[in-house]
Order: structure tokens, then C-alpha cells, then sequence
């Protein structure tokens, strides 16, 4: 047998074994819930929503898209921003975010005077605990209507309630979704990580 012959020969059979290694081969079913998508943030996840300055500046969310990353942090409007573990989190790491061009909103039901540092409040809803100012804008979704946080998902339809979340909007302007949804951090502390780098 001619060499070329020989080496014809043990490729085909290196093919075979590889396509019935193929074929035969069991894979494990795939979770869906661990399935990541990227949807781009176009309407209807865009927002323009006030914030808590005295008068409010107007924050509109596709001015930021295409230019920066965004972490959206959606939190409990009753517990207030100091009750938000990430929110004071990324307080106390704002200028390296800023730095990095990051651009962070705070999103809750709670009305602008409610979020205003202690020398912007009315005496009437001046907080009875001390409460640093948080740097950068603390959005307000008007209730009933909840409108962003249901766009986003962020809201129990059964319980009448708005939910807490947060999403890094990439600077391509993608976030992760699932089902055409957005899908809020499993581990936000990573991606603030991830972001400081």
C-alpha cells in the first residue's frame, strides 16, 4: 500500500470515529432560565423620569445609550435609598465609576423630596436618622402607575408592588434579558466589580 493511500485510509478513519462520537454523545439538558440574551434598550424601555432636586432636572434615559454603561438600581421607595445595600454601595464608589464614565440612577416610588439631602428637604419630611446625600440622581416612577418599573419588570402584577433589581445597561446599549425582558443582576456587587477594573 502507497503511503498516500495509508494516510486516505486513516483519515477517513479519524472521520468516522469523530462523526459516531458525535451522533452517540449525550449532552445535558439545558436549563432556559440560565439562557442569557442581549435586547437592545429601545422603546418601550426608554424613560424620562424626574429626579430629587429641588426643582427636578428631567433624567432621560436614551441620551445615555450608545455613550456610556448604566447601572439602573431599582429600590424599595419605603426603605429609601439608605435602606438599598447596592445603592450605598455605589455611593461610596462613585467617583471610580464616574471615572470609569459610568452613569448610575436610583429608580423607586418615592417622591423627590423624600430623596433630597438633608439641607434640600421640606422640614415637613426632614428623616429622623441622619442620611448622607447620594451623588448621583434617585429617580421617581409615579404610583400607581409604576410605569417604568413594569417595563422593566420590575413589578408584581398579583401584589400590587413594585420590585427591587438591578441592570447594567452595557455601552453598546444591550442588557440582559429573557423572553424579550430585561433580567436583573444575579450578582451586582460582581458587576461593580467587573466595572471598577
Amino acid at each position: 500500500m502507497r503511503p498516500r493511500h495509508a494516510v486516505l485510509l486513516i483519515a477517513a478513519v479519524l472521520i468516522a470515529a469523530a462523526c459516531l462520537y458525535k451522533v452517540t454523545r449525550t449532552y445535558d439538558p439545558v436549563d432556559a432560565s440560565t439562557v442569557e440574551e442581549r435586547c437592545a434598550v429601545t422603546q418601550p424601555l426608554f424613560f424620562l423620569l424626574p429626579d430629587q432636586h429641588r426643582p427636578a432636572h428631567f433624567i432621560k434615559l436614551e441620551a445615555y445609550l450608545g455613550r456610556h454603561p448604566v447601572l439602573l438600581v431599582f429600590y424599595d421607595g419605603e426603605a429609601g435609598a439608605e435602606g438599598n445595600r447596592v445603592l450605598v454601595r455605589l455611593r461610596r464608589d462613585y467617583e471610580q465609576l464616574r471615572s470609569a464614565g459610568v452613569k448610575v440612577f436610583g429608580i423607586s416610588t418615592a417622591l423627590g423630596q423624600h430623596n433630597r439631602p438633608p439641607d434640600q428637604a421640606h422640614p415637613r419630611t426632614k428623616p429622623s436618622q441622619p442620611r448622607r446625600a447620594f451623588p448621583f440622581p434617585l429617580l421617581t416612577d409615579f404610583p400607581p402607575a409604576c410605569r417604568v418599573h413594569k417595563q422593566w419588570g420590575r413589578y408584581d402584577e398579583n401584589k400590587k408592588k413594585p420590585l427591587k433589581g438591578a441592570f447594567l445597561i452595557h455601552r453598546a446599549g444591550w442588557v440582559t434579558c429573557h423572553d424579550g425582558v430585561p433580567r436583573p443582576l444575579s450578582d451586582p456587587d460582581a458587576a461593580i466589580d467587573d466595572l471598577l477594573k
